[in-house]
């Protein structure tokens, strides 16, 4: 629970609300007092609830785990679903009345809206605008990336006359222990989904790691994103989004920034240009929420260089198709018309997954199609999980999962990369696999 001032838009939560051993018991909140609501399950107390009642004006709620169990005594989640649209509305419709009867369910401000909220035992991946087709629009909330909810009888954040008010015969929160709810969800759903974007750069998975000396290798000093954009350039950039991609648009642009800060980040632009940008998109769209777009920036930056996966143009290209008749010519051309003012190359020879392992497995290795052997050694490097691709200087590397489940980009010129494909040919020349490509090449 998040209480917020009058405004409804504001989380009252400064006056001493956190206390300093939260904040340092929680140091992944960067002592942020939502993020520590958010993790601290047990956070409201009665004593809490108590003394500090005075600052809810209006309240919002978080979702996640919970400090809750079911009958089996397995955790609980707690995730809601925000239905804003008609076709959305009818396709749920059905769902909807039964679970007035069993659950708490909120009428919000659109003639269609409704929020319903479900404790189960599974946790699911946040469902937001974007996974969608355009006009049939439902947000699953189930962690913090979907932002929070309004419980009645707080006003709208934007219709100061406006409160929510509950629709539910129920007053407590139904415990889905089958998790039966969210599969009519999604079934209902299904019509509507859109197929969820395979991020295409890999890159970042150990790029930013330093190795045991604290040194960074020669690909991560040359990955480091550290190139500053030119005001002209921001501006640019800017005036794209906002008057060419038709994207940037309400319950759309967290992702929206999250797809731009990873191309970004996967491009060598420094946090500081790339917070620099999103500011001024945020000014120049009116974005009343621009903190919440700097935070995406920052986290977005911070897993990239803890070696994190990070989404960046396969994001950005699945919120310009949604917005633009999911048309990949238009989606292209105002990719590269994002890429000519960053001054980066285009995504295929950048972030494109398809092209870049081609490239390395292929181009690179073309001594493969003549020597089996060699192609049974990159066939069982690929069955062992490895990624071949090229790095933004053409140059091939690839991710390989080395023994205790560790794993490291090594370029495929490196002596370190052949020690390892003899290594792995050593463990496998007793395998049938093995053996039937051995005896093509005698």
């Amino acid at each position: 629970m998040v209480p917020l001032l009058p405004d409804s838009k504001i989380p009252n939560v400064h006056d001493h609300l956190i206390t300093e051993e939260e904040i340092k018991t929680f140091p992944s909140a960067e002592g942020k007092p939502v993020r520590i609501i958010y993790q601290k399950t047990d956070f409201w107390t009665k004593t809490r609830l108590r003394d500090k009642s005075y600052l809810v004006y209006n309240v919002a709620t978080t979702f996640g785990l919970t400090d809750l169990n079911d009958s089996k005594g397995r955790p609980l989640y707690l995730y809601g679903v925000d239905v804003d649209t008609k076709e959305a509305y009818e396709a749920l419709k059905d769902l909807i009345e039964t679970l007035k009867g069993i659950t708490f369910v909120v009428k919000s401000h659109k003639e269609y809206g409704y929020h319903f909220y479900i404790l189960t035992p599974v946790f699911h991946k946040a469902m937001g605008h974007a996974s969608f087709k355009l006009g049939a629009e439902i947000e699953v909330k189930t962690d913090m990336s979907l932002g929070t909810m309004h419980l009645p009888p707080s006003r709208h954040r934007s219709y100061p006359y406006w409160n929510y008010t509950r629709v539910s015969t129920a007053e407590n929160i139904y415990v889905d222990e089958e998790d039966a709810v969210y599969q009519k969800i999604i079934k209902g759903m299904s019509g509507f989904l859109r197929k969820e974007p395979t991020e295409e750069n890999t890159l970042s998975l150990d790029a930013y790691v330093p190795s045991n000396d604290g040194t960074l290798s020669a690909l991560q000093q040359k990955q480091r994103p550290n190139k500053n954009l030119k005001p002209e350039q921001i501006d640019k950039v800017v005036d794209i989004i906002v008057n060419r991609t038709n994207s940037y648009v309400i319950h759309s642009r967290n992702d929206f920034v999250y797809g731009l800060s990873g191309h970004l980040f996967h491009n060598g632009i420094s946090e500081l240009s790339a917070s620099n940008l999103v500011g001024k998109l945020c000014k120049a769209a009116n974005d009343e929420d621009a903190n919440d777009r700097l935070d995406v920036v920052t986290e977005t930056y911070k897993k990239g260089k803890a070696g994190k996966l990070i989404k960046g143009i396969s994001q950005l290209k699945y919120l310009l198709a949604k917005y633009n008749e999911e048309s990949d010519a238009c989606v292209n051309e105002i990719i590269d018309e994002l890429n000519d003012s960053l001054e980066i190359g285009k995504p295929s020879q950048i972030d494109g997954a398809s092209t870049s392992t081609t490239n390395a497995t292929t181009s690179d290795l073309s001594h493969s199609k003549e020597d089996p052997v060699a192609k049974a050694m990159i066939d069982l490097s690929e069955l062992n999980g490895d990624i071949y691709f090229k790095d933004i200087f053409g140059e091939p590397y690839a991710i390989i999962n080395s023994t205790n489940n560790h794993v490291e980009v090594l370029s495929l010129a490196s002596k370190k990369f052949a020690y390892y494909l003899r290594t792995l040919l050593k463990r496998n020349k007793n395998k049938r696999y093995f053996k039937r490509f051995c005896r093509k090449s005698y």
